[in-house]
């Protein structure tokens, strides 16, 4: 299990997280949406791979890509207090790559991690 998880990163890992995320969704601090890194994918596949290298060898410090806008929604019409709004927040989408490569590395070791008798994060169970 160790060796799979801290083994290097391959190009197809970085693209299927990429594609894996939607690609549509508000624009972040960095002022990029997943489309653009789906779209161009062929231009910024070396730059975007050699983030996440940099990223998991700790060349890359997290603080840098960790800036995230929070956002509040209004759940009604007119809200009138500060309950009435849910807050979210805004990752950068080089973050939510790294967070997805991150799952994607964890989730066949999920059934060895998590006991039989719960299923959370367990697909089926």
């Amino acid at each position: 299990m160790n060796a799979t998880l801290t083994s290097p990163i391959l190009e197809v890992e970085v693209k299927d997280a990429v594609f894996q995320i939607e690609g549509m969704k508000a624009s972040r601090p960095d002022g990029f949406q997943g489309m653009f890194y789906q779209t161009y994918w062929d231009t910024i596949l070396a730059e975007v791979h050699g983030i996440v290298k940099d990223f998991f060898e700790g060349v890359v410090s997290p603080v840098s890509l960790n800036s995230t806008h929070l956002v509040l929604i209004p759940k009604i019409p007119c809200p009138e207090s500060v309950s009435q709004f849910r807050p979210i927040g805004l990752c950068n989408y080089s973050y939510k790559i790294l967070s997805k490569i991150m799952a994607n590395s964890l989730k066949p070791h999920m059934p060895n991690l998590i006991h039989h008798s719960q299923n959370a994060f367990i697909l089926g169970r």
